[in-house]
Protein backbone atom coordinates (compact mmCIF):
# COMPACT_ATOMS: atom_id res chain seq x y z
CA UNK A 1 0.00 0.00 0.00
CA UNK A 2 1.10 3.46 -1.11
CA UNK A 3 1.59 6.32 0.80
CA UNK A 4 -1.72 7.83 -0.64
CA UNK A 5 -3.37 4.56 -0.17
CA UNK A 6 -2.97 4.64 3.09
CA UNK A 7 -3.43 8.70 3.86
CA UNK A 8 -6.94 7.86 1.97
CA UNK A 9 -7.54 4.69 4.75
CA UNK A 10 -6.88 6.53 7.65
CA UNK A 11 -8.90 9.54 6.71
CA UNK A 12 -12.11 7.27 4.87
CA UNK A 13 -11.74 8.11 1.80
CA UNK A 14 -11.56 6.36 -1.47
CA UNK A 15 -8.54 6.20 -4.21
CA UNK A 16 -10.74 4.92 -6.77
CA UNK A 17 -10.49 7.07 -9.34
CA UNK A 18 -14.53 6.52 -9.88
CA UNK A 19 -15.10 7.88 -6.91
CA UNK A 20 -17.65 5.76 -5.68
CA UNK A 21 -17.26 6.48 -2.16
CA UNK A 22 -17.02 9.84 -2.18
CA UNK A 23 -19.91 11.94 -1.37
CA UNK A 24 -20.79 15.32 -1.45
CA UNK A 25 -24.33 16.33 0.90
CA UNK A 26 -26.56 18.56 0.82
CA UNK A 27 -29.28 19.14 3.25
CA UNK A 28 -33.11 21.03 2.44
CA UNK A 29 -34.78 22.26 5.20
CA UNK A 30 -38.24 24.15 5.29
CA UNK A 31 -41.83 23.67 6.16
CA UNK A 32 -43.81 21.39 4.54
CA UNK A 33 -45.28 22.33 1.21
CA UNK A 34 -43.12 25.56 0.46
CA UNK A 35 -41.71 24.03 -2.96
CA UNK A 36 -38.78 22.11 -1.81
CA UNK A 37 -39.62 18.82 -4.32
CA UNK A 38 -40.60 21.37 -7.01
CA UNK A 39 -37.21 22.83 -6.63
CA UNK A 40 -35.17 19.94 -6.63
CA UNK A 41 -36.88 18.15 -9.76
CA UNK A 42 -35.29 22.09 -11.43
CA UNK A 43 -32.33 21.84 -10.03
CA UNK A 44 -31.65 18.23 -11.53
CA UNK A 45 -32.82 18.90 -14.90
CA UNK A 46 -31.28 23.17 -15.06
CA UNK A 47 -27.40 21.75 -13.63
CA UNK A 48 -27.74 18.75 -16.04
CA UNK A 49 -27.75 20.92 -19.22
CA UNK A 50 -25.45 23.70 -17.29
CA UNK A 51 -22.84 21.19 -16.48
CA UNK A 52 -22.97 19.37 -20.01
CA UNK A 53 -21.33 23.09 -21.65
CA UNK A 54 -18.70 22.47 -19.39
CA UNK A 55 -17.69 18.63 -19.91
CA UNK A 56 -19.24 17.50 -16.81
CA UNK A 57 -22.74 15.57 -16.34
CA UNK A 58 -24.93 15.19 -13.65
CA UNK A 59 -26.97 11.85 -13.58
CA UNK A 60 -29.61 10.71 -11.54
CA UNK A 61 -28.93 7.29 -9.51
CA UNK A 62 -31.40 4.74 -8.82
CA UNK A 63 -35.11 5.41 -7.85
CA UNK A 64 -34.21 9.27 -8.15
CA UNK A 65 -34.20 9.11 -11.60
CA UNK A 66 -37.72 7.65 -11.86
CA UNK A 67 -39.02 9.89 -9.33
CA UNK A 68 -37.82 13.07 -10.94
CA UNK A 69 -38.80 12.51 -14.57
CA UNK A 70 -42.66 11.88 -12.77
CA UNK A 71 -41.70 15.07 -10.99
CA UNK A 72 -40.87 16.57 -14.50
CA UNK A 73 -43.98 15.03 -16.15
CA UNK A 74 -45.76 16.97 -13.78
CA UNK A 75 -44.59 20.60 -14.20
CA UNK A 76 -44.44 20.03 -18.14
CA UNK A 77 -47.63 18.93 -17.88
CA UNK A 78 -48.97 22.50 -15.93
CA UNK A 79 -47.77 24.40 -19.54
CA UNK A 80 -49.23 21.70 -21.79
CA UNK A 81 -52.63 23.00 -22.65
CA UNK A 82 -53.64 26.26 -21.76
CA UNK A 83 -57.07 27.73 -22.57
CA UNK A 84 -56.10 31.27 -21.44
CA UNK A 85 -53.16 33.28 -19.45
CA UNK A 86 -55.92 33.89 -17.02
CA UNK A 87 -57.15 30.11 -16.31
CA UNK A 88 -55.01 28.84 -13.09
CA UNK A 89 -52.47 26.66 -13.73
CA UNK A 90 -52.66 23.38 -12.51
CA UNK A 91 -51.22 22.40 -9.02
CA UNK A 92 -47.68 21.11 -9.01
CA UNK A 93 -45.56 18.45 -7.48
CA UNK A 94 -47.29 17.24 -3.81
CA UNK A 95 -45.89 18.15 -0.57
CA UNK A 96 -43.77 15.52 0.70
CA UNK A 97 -44.96 13.73 3.90
CA UNK A 98 -41.52 12.50 4.85
CA UNK A 99 -37.93 13.09 4.37
CA UNK A 100 -36.68 12.33 0.87
CA UNK A 101 -33.43 11.35 -0.36
CA UNK A 102 -32.02 12.34 -3.88
CA UNK A 103 -29.00 10.45 -5.41
CA UNK A 104 -27.05 11.68 -8.18
CA UNK A 105 -23.61 11.51 -9.83
CA UNK A 106 -21.45 14.81 -10.70
CA UNK A 107 -18.85 13.47 -13.28
CA UNK A 108 -16.55 13.93 -16.39
CA UNK A 109 -17.59 13.38 -19.43
CA UNK A 110 -15.71 10.04 -20.40
CA UNK A 111 -15.74 8.44 -24.10
CA UNK A 112 -15.86 5.00 -25.20
CA UNK A 113 -14.01 2.54 -23.72
CA UNK A 114 -13.23 5.18 -20.72
CA UNK A 115 -16.36 6.51 -19.99
CA UNK A 116 -17.03 4.47 -17.02
CA UNK A 117 -12.99 5.07 -16.26
CA UNK A 118 -13.56 8.98 -15.34
CA UNK A 119 -13.59 10.93 -11.95
CA UNK A 120 -17.35 11.14 -10.34
CA UNK A 121 -18.46 11.77 -7.00
CA UNK A 122 -21.73 11.30 -5.25
CA UNK A 123 -24.38 13.75 -4.70
CA UNK A 124 -26.85 13.14 -1.77
CA UNK A 125 -29.60 15.74 -1.21
CA UNK A 126 -31.73 15.35 1.08
CA UNK A 127 -35.30 17.16 2.04
CA UNK A 128 -36.43 17.37 5.29
CA UNK A 129 -39.67 19.14 6.50
CA UNK A 130 -39.17 21.62 9.16
CA UNK A 131 -40.46 19.43 12.33
CA UNK A 132 -38.14 16.76 11.35
CA UNK A 133 -35.83 18.53 13.28
CA UNK A 134 -37.79 18.92 16.73
CA UNK A 135 -35.94 17.49 19.66
CA UNK A 136 -39.04 14.94 20.21
CA UNK A 137 -39.07 13.62 16.36
CA UNK A 138 -38.24 9.73 16.12
CA UNK A 139 -36.18 10.84 13.44
CA UNK A 140 -34.51 13.44 15.13
CA UNK A 141 -30.94 11.89 15.76
CA UNK A 142 -30.56 10.92 12.20
CA UNK A 143 -31.57 14.36 10.96
CA UNK A 144 -29.34 16.15 12.82
CA UNK A 145 -26.47 13.65 11.78
CA UNK A 146 -26.91 14.21 8.07
CA UNK A 147 -26.79 18.07 8.72
CA UNK A 148 -23.55 17.67 10.51
CA UNK A 149 -22.29 16.05 7.34
CA UNK A 150 -23.07 18.03 4.85
CA UNK A 151 -21.70 20.50 2.78
CA UNK A 152 -24.13 22.55 2.14
CA UNK A 153 -27.35 23.88 3.73
CA UNK A 154 -30.61 25.14 1.84
CA UNK A 155 -33.29 26.79 3.73
CA UNK A 156 -36.33 27.06 1.49
CA UNK A 157 -38.65 29.79 1.88
CA UNK A 158 -42.10 31.00 0.50
CA UNK A 159 -41.43 34.26 -1.01
CA UNK A 160 -45.07 34.53 -2.03
CA UNK A 161 -46.25 34.48 1.99
CA UNK A 162 -42.81 36.59 2.35
CA UNK A 163 -43.93 39.50 0.82
CA UNK A 164 -47.32 39.43 0.35
CA UNK A 165 -49.80 41.58 2.52
CA UNK A 166 -47.04 42.80 4.39
CA UNK A 167 -45.47 39.55 5.43
CA UNK A 168 -48.68 38.77 7.90
CA UNK A 169 -48.41 35.35 6.54
CA UNK A 170 -44.71 34.50 6.70
CA UNK A 171 -44.16 33.42 10.24
CA UNK A 172 -46.95 31.47 10.07
CA UNK A 173 -45.88 29.72 6.30
CA UNK A 174 -42.41 29.99 6.86
CA UNK A 175 -41.71 29.48 10.64
CA UNK A 176 -38.88 31.93 10.39
CA UNK A 177 -38.91 32.01 14.20
CA UNK A 178 -38.57 28.17 14.64
CA UNK A 179 -36.21 27.95 12.06
CA UNK A 180 -33.61 30.35 13.34
CA UNK A 181 -33.84 28.97 16.42
CA UNK A 182 -33.12 24.88 15.27
CA UNK A 183 -30.47 26.36 12.66
CA UNK A 184 -28.54 27.75 15.76
CA UNK A 185 -29.27 25.32 17.96
CA UNK A 186 -27.31 22.86 15.26
CA UNK A 187 -24.47 25.50 14.50
CA UNK A 188 -23.40 25.01 18.10
CA UNK A 189 -22.96 21.67 18.04
CA UNK A 190 -20.80 21.73 15.45
CA UNK A 191 -17.08 20.87 15.49
CA UNK A 192 -14.86 23.81 16.37
CA UNK A 193 -13.11 23.85 12.52
CA UNK A 194 -16.06 22.91 10.91
CA UNK A 195 -16.90 24.89 7.65
CA UNK A 196 -20.59 25.11 5.82
CA UNK A 197 -22.65 27.15 3.77
CA UNK A 198 -26.26 27.86 4.59
CA UNK A 199 -27.95 29.06 1.35
CA UNK A 200 -31.44 30.71 2.34
CA UNK A 201 -33.55 30.42 -1.13
CA UNK A 202 -36.17 32.08 -1.67
CA UNK A 203 -38.71 30.03 -4.22
CA UNK A 204 -42.09 31.26 -6.26
CA UNK A 205 -40.19 34.48 -6.90
CA UNK A 206 -41.00 35.02 -10.81
CA UNK A 207 -43.35 37.95 -9.35
CA UNK A 208 -40.84 39.71 -7.62
CA UNK A 209 -38.65 39.32 -10.18
CA UNK A 210 -41.28 40.78 -13.13
CA UNK A 211 -41.78 43.42 -10.62
CA UNK A 212 -38.30 44.36 -10.05
CA UNK A 213 -38.80 44.13 -6.49
CA UNK A 214 -36.46 41.68 -5.33
CA UNK A 215 -34.50 43.97 -3.11
CA UNK A 216 -38.40 44.68 -1.05
CA UNK A 217 -37.69 40.94 -0.54
CA UNK A 218 -34.08 40.52 0.77
CA UNK A 219 -34.92 43.09 3.23
CA UNK A 220 -37.49 41.23 4.28
CA UNK A 221 -35.41 38.25 4.75
CA UNK A 222 -33.16 40.14 6.31
CA UNK A 223 -35.71 40.64 8.63
CA UNK A 224 -37.37 38.12 9.60
CA UNK A 225 -33.87 35.72 9.93
CA UNK A 226 -32.44 38.68 12.12
CA UNK A 227 -31.35 36.51 15.20
CA UNK A 228 -29.37 33.62 12.49
CA UNK A 229 -28.10 36.75 10.69
CA UNK A 230 -26.40 38.39 13.47
CA UNK A 231 -25.13 35.23 15.39
CA UNK A 232 -23.57 33.98 12.31
CA UNK A 233 -21.65 37.18 11.73
CA UNK A 234 -20.94 37.60 15.15
CA UNK A 235 -19.55 33.57 16.22
CA UNK A 236 -19.40 31.63 12.89
CA UNK A 237 -17.83 34.85 10.97
CA UNK A 238 -15.16 32.78 9.45
CA UNK A 239 -16.53 29.71 9.61
CA UNK A 240 -20.00 29.97 8.06
CA UNK A 241 -20.85 31.29 4.07
CA UNK A 242 -24.72 32.40 4.37
CA UNK A 243 -26.19 33.87 1.08
CA UNK A 244 -29.38 34.49 -0.10
CA UNK A 245 -29.97 32.56 -3.63
CA UNK A 246 -33.36 33.22 -5.13
CA UNK A 247 -34.82 30.85 -7.38
CA UNK A 248 -37.63 31.72 -10.55
CA UNK A 249 -39.28 28.16 -9.28
CA UNK A 250 -41.25 27.39 -13.45
CA UNK A 251 -41.07 30.48 -14.59
CA UNK A 252 -43.87 30.93 -16.62
CA UNK A 253 -45.95 30.91 -13.13
CA UNK A 254 -46.82 34.26 -11.11
CA UNK A 255 -48.52 34.71 -7.97
CA UNK A 256 -51.95 36.48 -8.59
CA UNK A 257 -53.97 36.33 -5.32
CA UNK A 258 -55.01 35.05 -2.08
CA UNK A 259 -58.99 32.82 -2.30
CA UNK A 260 -61.38 35.05 -0.70
CA UNK A 261 -63.99 33.68 1.54
CA UNK A 262 -67.66 34.73 1.10
CA UNK A 263 -67.35 37.51 3.40
CA UNK A 264 -64.48 38.94 0.86
CA UNK A 265 -61.98 38.03 3.27
CA UNK A 266 -58.79 35.82 2.56
CA UNK A 267 -60.12 32.70 3.50
CA UNK A 268 -57.60 31.49 6.48
CA UNK A 269 -57.08 27.54 7.06
CA UNK A 270 -56.26 26.16 10.79
CA UNK A 271 -52.23 26.54 9.96
CA UNK A 272 -53.16 30.39 10.01
CA UNK A 273 -52.44 30.48 6.36
CA UNK A 274 -54.09 31.04 3.35
CA UNK A 275 -56.43 28.59 2.33
CA UNK A 276 -56.16 28.99 -1.62
CA UNK A 277 -53.10 30.52 -3.06
CA UNK A 278 -53.80 31.54 -6.62
CA UNK A 279 -51.18 31.73 -9.43
CA UNK A 280 -51.40 32.75 -13.23
CA UNK A 281 -49.48 32.61 -16.48
CA UNK A 282 -46.93 34.75 -17.34
CA UNK A 283 -44.79 35.17 -20.66
CA UNK A 284 -41.19 34.95 -19.71
CA UNK A 285 -40.39 35.99 -23.28
CA UNK A 286 -42.14 38.39 -24.77
CA UNK A 287 -44.96 36.85 -27.69
CA UNK A 288 -44.20 33.27 -26.54
CA UNK A 289 -46.69 31.29 -24.50
CA UNK A 290 -45.98 30.71 -21.10
CA UNK A 291 -43.55 27.90 -20.53
CA UNK A 292 -41.92 26.27 -18.04
CA UNK A 293 -38.73 27.84 -17.71
CA UNK A 294 -37.19 27.81 -14.29
CA UNK A 295 -34.14 30.57 -13.86
CA UNK A 296 -30.97 30.30 -11.19
CA UNK A 297 -31.92 26.82 -10.29
CA UNK A 298 -28.34 25.73 -10.74
CA UNK A 299 -27.18 27.97 -8.70
CA UNK A 300 -27.11 25.60 -5.67
CA UNK A 301 -24.49 23.28 -7.62
CA UNK A 302 -22.43 25.94 -8.36
CA UNK A 303 -22.27 27.37 -4.63
CA UNK A 304 -21.57 23.61 -3.49
CA UNK A 305 -18.87 23.18 -6.22
CA UNK A 306 -17.27 26.37 -5.58
CA UNK A 307 -17.32 25.53 -1.92
CA UNK A 308 -15.72 22.36 -2.41
CA UNK A 309 -12.95 23.95 -4.66
CA UNK A 310 -12.29 26.82 -1.95
CA UNK A 311 -11.58 24.52 0.57
CA UNK A 312 -9.14 21.93 -1.66
CA UNK A 313 -7.13 25.20 -2.18
CA UNK A 314 -7.54 26.32 0.92
CA UNK A 315 -6.32 23.13 2.69
CA UNK A 316 -3.54 22.71 0.18
CA UNK A 317 -2.76 26.55 1.23
CA UNK A 318 -2.16 25.25 4.83
CA UNK A 319 -0.09 22.34 4.23
CA UNK A 320 -3.08 20.24 5.46
CA UNK A 321 -3.57 16.66 4.24
CA UNK A 322 -7.59 16.29 4.19
CA UNK A 323 -10.51 18.29 5.23
CA UNK A 324 -13.00 16.17 7.64
CA UNK A 325 -16.64 16.52 5.43
CA UNK A 326 -14.58 17.22 1.72
CA UNK A 327 -11.99 14.44 2.07
CA UNK A 328 -12.99 12.57 -0.14
CA UNK A 329 -13.37 14.80 -3.14
CA UNK A 330 -9.93 16.44 -2.08
CA UNK A 331 -7.86 13.24 -3.38
CA UNK A 332 -10.27 13.15 -6.46
CA UNK A 333 -9.14 16.87 -7.23
CA UNK A 334 -5.33 16.18 -6.78
CA UNK A 335 -5.81 12.80 -8.80
CA UNK A 336 -7.72 13.89 -11.71
CA UNK A 337 -6.44 17.53 -13.00
CA UNK A 338 -9.07 17.33 -15.80
CA UNK A 339 -12.29 17.00 -13.60
CA UNK A 340 -10.85 19.56 -11.29
CA UNK A 341 -10.17 22.12 -14.27
CA UNK A 342 -13.68 21.02 -15.30
CA UNK A 343 -15.29 22.00 -12.13
CA UNK A 344 -13.07 25.37 -12.55
CA UNK A 345 -14.69 25.98 -15.34
CA UNK A 346 -18.63 25.58 -14.04
CA UNK A 347 -18.64 27.65 -10.78
CA UNK A 348 -16.87 30.47 -12.88
CA UNK A 349 -20.92 31.07 -13.81
CA UNK A 350 -21.44 31.83 -9.77
CA UNK A 351 -23.83 34.38 -8.97
CA UNK A 352 -23.43 36.53 -6.30
CA UNK A 353 -25.18 39.92 -6.62
CA UNK A 354 -28.30 40.98 -8.38
CA UNK A 355 -31.84 39.55 -8.82
CA UNK A 356 -32.02 39.68 -5.21
CA UNK A 357 -28.29 37.56 -4.74
CA UNK A 358 -26.60 38.66 -1.64
CA UNK A 359 -23.32 38.27 0.34
CA UNK A 360 -24.71 38.14 3.99
CA UNK A 361 -21.68 36.65 5.46
CA UNK A 362 -17.98 35.13 4.63
CA UNK A 363 -17.81 35.56 0.74
CA UNK A 364 -14.23 33.63 0.81
CA UNK A 365 -15.44 30.25 1.04
CA UNK A 366 -17.38 30.31 -2.11
CA UNK A 367 -14.21 31.99 -4.07
CA UNK A 368 -12.81 28.82 -6.04
CA UNK A 369 -9.27 30.90 -6.98
CA UNK A 370 -8.35 31.25 -3.13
Amino acid sequence: MGLFDKAMSLFGGSNDITGQHIQLKVCMMGPRGVGKTTILTSIFHDSDAKLNKDGLYFSAVGETALKLEEGYKKLAEIFKEIPDENATPLPGIDASKGVTEFQFKLGLKGDGAHKDKRASVGVTIKDFPGEFVNENHPEHGQVIQFIKESQVIMLAIDAVHLMEENGKYNENRNQSSYMCNKISAILKQLDSTERKLILIVPLKCEKYFMQKSMSTLTDKLCTAYKSLIEEIRTDYKDRIGLYITPIQTLGGVVFDKFGKDATGNVSIGIDNCPNDVLYRFFRAIPNRKPMYMPVYCVQPMYYLVSFALNQYKSNQNKGGVFGSIFKGIFSLFSSDLIFYQACQNFVSHIKTSGDGYVILNNPNLINSNV
